[in-house]
């Protein structure tokens, strides 16, 4: 506990309790134990184990990456094409457009046939159904 030297000067000759507990202190300190031989190792070892080194990339994750990948792009491009239409399902919708022409440009309400509509597009969700079941 040193004081600043203006301190020391204000009290002139005067030793303050404080002056004796550093002189006693600094006459009775034990000696310093010699450091460990293998200290600097053991640090370096510690701060390693806080900080590993980077490791490779995981090459293992990129045969599996390019696996998903090339499903994924197959199953898409299954899924995104167009069904094709075969000539039964197309003659179906041209006497479909050709019975309810006049109901598609008219809109008075005397002129749509719903019931017939609603009926002959059941009756064609059906047919498509059992064609697609039988291909």
């Amino acid at each position: 506990m040193s004081q600043f030297p203006q301190d020391r000067e204000d009290r002139g000759d005067r030793v303050a309790p404080d002056d004796r507990l550093v002189n006693f202190l600094h006459q009775h300190c034990p000696p310093v134990p010699p450091a460990a031989a293998d200290l600097e190792d053991r640090v370096m070892q510690a701060v390693e184990s806080l900080h590993p080194q980077p490791t490779r990339p995981k090459l293992w994750l990129v045969p599996g990456t390019l696996a998903a990948s090339l499903l994924i792009a197959v199953a898409g491009y299954r899924l995104l094409t167009p069904a094709t239409v075969n000539s039964v399902q197309l003659s179906h919708l041209e006497a479909f457009l050709e019975n309810n022409w006049n109901g598609l440009v008219n809109t008075d309400e005397e002129t749509i046939p719903t019931i017939e509509v609603a009926s002959f597009l059941l009756d064609e969700l059906a047919t498509t159904k059992q064609l697609e079941e039988h291909q």
